[in-house]
């Protein structure tokens, strides 16, 4: 649908418009590529890098000054490791605003090595999916510590960090095969603006995990929410 009266409204308001439909909380991932990947792709990681919801760049190319606004927001594009097989292009992403998917626990540590330092530090919002166990493991919670421990050193400015633990199966390699929810991605989205909310609150047995794993980012550490399986919301 298309609003032909727009270029009557006041500038002011045009402005307001625009910078809001660039601000939509939306989700953003960086995974592993589950197509691609199979037992041969062993020692190379190819990723995928999509939006898991609304796109807000999109608004940005409307007109000359939509574009003014959107690289005035958005600062930088996101482009990965210079030289990277898995650098395909730039990707306009609000990092105040998008929660940065890096897929499960297992590989994460992997993406983020895909992406330049420089980039990496803008990141503020990030999710993390981990394989539910009825108690976390020694071995769960190492790998849950080695992510924090790279976030911690390779994020400043990190904000919100979601882990969720889902229920699915395990490939033979250890990750959690499968992909984020249109569902899912949209409740992700929701939290960094909903920390006090029922979504986080049920959480509640989960807090002395999140304040073990806050310890590595020192003073001021970021919000650390820890969902259950049961937010998982399936594909339709």
């Amino acid at each position: 649908m298309i609003f032909e009266r727009f270029a009557l409204l006041p500038p002011e308001l045009q402005i307001q418009i625009w910078e809001d439909a660039l601000r939509v909380p939306t989700v953003w991932a960086a995974t592993r590529n589950y197509e691609a990947g199979n037992s041969s792709d062993r020692g190379h990681t190819t990723i995928c890098k999509r939006f898991i919801g609304p796109e807000p760049y999109l608004a940005g190319l409307a007109c000359i000054e939509s574009r003014r606004l959107l690289e005035q927001s958005f600062g930088q594009p996101l482009r990965g490791q210079p030289g990277s097989a898995t650098t395909l292009g730039a990707y306009w992403v609000h990092l105040d605003t998008t929660v940065i998917y890096l897929g499960d626990t297992a590989t994460a540590t992997k993406i983020l090595e895909t992406w330049d330092v420089s980039e990496v530090r803008r990141f503020r919002l990030v999710a993390l999916s981990d394989f539910a166990l009825a108690a976390i493991s020694h071995i769960r919670f190492t790998t849950l510590a080695k992510v924090c421990q790279r976030l911690a050193t390779s994020c400043p400015n990190l904000h919100t960090i979601i882990i969720h633990r889902v229920e699915t199966n395990l490939e033979g390699n250890g990750t959690i095969s499968g992909h984020l929810s249109r569902g899912t991605a949209d409740l992700y989205a929701r939290i960094p603006e909903e920390s006090e909310s029922e979504i986080c609150r049920k959480e509640s047995s989960s807090l002395y995990l999140a304040s073990l794993l806050g310890e590595y980012f020192g003073d001021g550490p970021p919000k650390i929410h820890l969902l259950s399986p049961e937010y998982a919301v399936p594909s339709p």
